[in-house]
């Protein structure tokens, strides 16, 4: 009987000792899930504080761009317009030049259409070797 209980305590302290293994197993895993999470977590924060950044920066972008002092400015500088009354002044280049000189072209210098099949049998078959 004694050796029944003995048993029975061993197998009881056995089965005790393998269910406290499997719950630390599964505490382990538990723990490296919550640190893989907190790190994704805290690199969604990251990308999340810098999209908003962005957003910050492109709506100022949007409301001056779509904004009357922006569209004077580009009509003005950039489109080269001008306002009712106001006179216009080109600077001219140096030296005197007011506009390039125009290359003639003779009717002489035209350029020779080839064909594609005269192209490929020059490649392959005209060897003009110096």
């Amino acid at each position: 009987m004694q050796r029944l209980k003995n048993n029975l305590r061993q197998i009881l302290v056995g089965a005790l000792i393998v269910i406290i293994i499997l719950l630390m197993a599964e505490f382990n895993n538990r723990m490296s899930e919550l640190d893989r999470l907190s790190e994704q977590r805290d690199r969604a924060a990251v990308q999340i504080t810098s999209l908003m950044k962005t957003q910050a920066v492109l709506q100022t972008q949007i409301t001056h761009a779509t904004s009357v002092a922006a569209v004077e400015e580009w009509a003005y500088e950039d489109g080269r317009l001008v306002r009712p009354g106001d006179k216009p002044v080109v600077p001219l280049p140096e030296g005197g030049e007011v506009s390039p000189t125009p290359i003639s072209i003779s009717p002489g210098n035209k350029p020779v259409l080839i064909k594609n099949w005269e192209v490929w049998y020059a490649l392959f078959f005209d060897r003009n070797e110096p």
